[in-house]
């Protein structure tokens, strides 16, 4: 196999491996919910922005329920408002997140402080 040949054969295999891969460059939404928040497979995306996100969620939620057995019940009561994190994040694990600056953690803090203070 020539030089050329090989290089036409890596240069497909890397065409065909990026464009399968999947690549995300932001934390998801759904990581950024609840009292006890664990990015630590996230750590290379998680940024202030995320941070922000988190400082934000809401006290009352809608989810789909998939502990159940079928499909068709993950559905039963999804409409039905359940609590969501009222007492603020309890657990942030965000070991090496290079882009978490003290302004993201600052923010979930005041959050917390401020339902702390709401609480009393």
């Amino acid at each position: 196999m020539s030089a050329q040949a090989k290089a036409l054969e890596v240069l497909r295999a890397i065409s065909k491996s990026s464009s399968t891969a999947v690549q995300l460059d932001d934390v998801p939404e759904e990581f950024l919910r609840g009292e006890e928040i664990r990015l630590n497979r996230w750590t290379m995306v998680t940024t202030d922005k995320n941070m922000k996100q988190l400082s934000q969620q809401e006290e009352v939620i809608h989810f789909l329920d998939c502990d159940k057995p079928r499909v068709e019940d993950f559905f039963w009561d999804f409409w039905k408002p359940k609590p969501g994190s009222t007492v603020g994040v309890t657990t942030l694990e965000i070991v090496g997140a290079k882009a978490v600056t003290e302004y993201g953690i600052t923010v979930v803090a005041r959050k917390n402080l401020a339902r702390d203070n709401q609480c009393k």
